[in-house]
């Protein structure tokens, strides 16, 4: 609710009222309450938290210790539906940066996906497993709407076929790290070179 307030403030001040449409959800893979736990020194850190106990391993920044509320949350595919068609009719981008529950997002929104864009996207290993979303079935989602990935390596976009993002998703797990990726529907490369990422 804080982010969304500043958000709103944010907007005013710039007057891109007729611009920005924001909308007050967490994304998920459902429709509903979810469980968010907020990050008391980073605004773009508050995450959404599985069901499941927390265990050492998926406590590596004391998330455990977090303050968490309950927060309204929506599908993709519900968000997009709603929106006017004319905003539908001009999606040119989609980009996910939801600290780890990028897998969520993705079951949530099949049909939003498969539109003819580039998805932007921030992978990062250990936030993924403690959104509650294991490896096999995270790769299982990318598989299910991609069929290419770019990563940017020397200023330049470098296209993979999907079948090879495992091995690229493990070697971000080994170093614990994370990296922005565009995912696309074809290997062309005329829209990838327009998002700065």
């Amino acid at each position: 609710p804080q982010n969304v307030a500043l958000l709103e403030k944010n907007i005013t001040l710039n007057k891109l009222e007729e611009q920005i449409t924001y909308l007050p959800y967490a994304v998920s893979d459902t429709d509903g309450q979810l469980c968010f736990e907020l990050s008391e020194d980073n605004f773009g850190d508050h995450r959404v938290r599985s069901s499941e106990p927390l265990n050492g391993e998926d406590n590596l920044f004391h998330e455990g210790t977090r303050q968490t509320i309950q927060v309204e949350s929506r599908r993709l595919d519900t968000i997009v539906a709603d929106l006017p068609p004319s905003v539908r009719a001009d999606i040119s981008l989609i980009w996910i940066d939801v600290q780890g529950a990028e897998g969520l997002v993705f079951s949530g929104g099949h049909e939003t996906l498969s539109l003819p864009v580039p998805v932007a996207v921030e992978i990062w290993p250990y936030g993924i497993q403690r959104s509650g979303m294991d490896e096999t079935q995270f790769h299982k989602e990318i598989k299910s709407l991609w069929k290419y990935y770019w990563v940017e390596y020397k200023r330049r976009f470098t296209c993979y076929p999907i079948d090879d993002f495992a091995s690229f998703y493990d070697r971000l797990a080994l170093k614990n790290t994370y990296a922005n990726v565009i995912f696309t529907h074809n290997n062309t490369n005329q829209k990838v070179n327009d998002v700065a990422i």
